[in-house]
């Protein structure tokens, strides 16, 4: 199949050649999904690694990474992610560091350059589908909160971030960290946090820590570190960094 037409200097994609360009795309961001959610590969080798296997992916073997993965709509910097007919849903946004204070908004996309930038992104739990209160903004930063905990952003790192506005803060207030809960008081899991990638994410997940499931704070090590959560009449010891990533309604009796 002709993929490209040359007229005069210029190189033109064929209809044959945007629709296999859509495909090596589709591939690509399927690989750096499956590398987030499935492996404990670094945020910043997804996309060398995605690199090297959308040439060697079959179309065949995307289709089932996608169901294997859910058919995804964005891959983990927010990107969307062509359909097996190279449709794409884009959510738009706008930077963050042009956001009013006092506003409420879901990260749409994370630029994935410079590495460190979107490293410490990465750290902070800023991934798409977090969603960030913006308290107070400077001429030099941003101060944000994001999973019940405040942090000071650069304004450069803030307009690296894309977000639109979302309006259930009233909702979020009610939500508090599952490490904040006392012992013996029970709580029903609302969400994991973004900042719960890979493995990590998936062995909770195996473990029942699910939306609408009920925990409970059983007891405490002596150092308070780690703490032992009832779910499904099973005892689950979790560290406090990865509690404080769990999300929970406190159950009112």
């Amino acid at each position: 199949k002709k993929l490209i037409n040359l007229v005069g200097n210029k190189i033109n994609l064929t209809d044959e050649g945007k629709k296999y360009a859509l495909q090596v795309i589709r591939i690509h961001r399927l690989w750096e999904k499956f590398l987030a959610e499935n492996t404990s590969v670094t945020e910043n080798d997804w996309h060398s690694i995605a690199e090297k296997k959308e040439h060697e992916t079959t179309f065949d073997d995307a289709n089932k990474i996608a169901a294997q993965l859910g058919n995804p709509l964005i891959d983990p910097h927010g990107d969307p992610i062509p359909n097996e007919n190279g449709e794409m849903i884009f959510e738009e946004g706008i930077p963050l560091d042009q956001i009013d204070n006092g506003s409420f908004v879901k990260v749409v996309h994370v630029e994935d350059e410079p590495k460190e930038i979107f490293a410490k992104m990465i750290s902070l739990g800023i991934l798409p589908g977090a969603k960030i209160f913006v308290e107070e903004k400077t001429d030099e930063k941003i101060k944000i909160r994001i999973n019940n905990k405040e942090q000071d952003l650069k304004r450069v790192y803030a307009s690296n971030i894309n977000v639109i506005n979302v309006e259930d803060e009233i909702e979020n207030e009610k939500v508090v960290p599952l490490s904040s809960l006392k012992i013996d008081e029970p709580a029903v899991v609302a969400f994991l946090s973004h900042g719960l990638r890979g493995q990590q994410r998936r062995r909770l997940l195996d473990f029942g820590i699910v939306p609408n499931t009920e925990i409970i704070a059983r007891m405490k090590s002596l150092n308070d570190d780690p703490t032992a959560y009832e779910v499904r009449r099973t005892l689950i010891a979790l560290r406090k960094n990865q509690s404080d990533l769990i999300f929970v309604k406190k159950k009112v009796s």
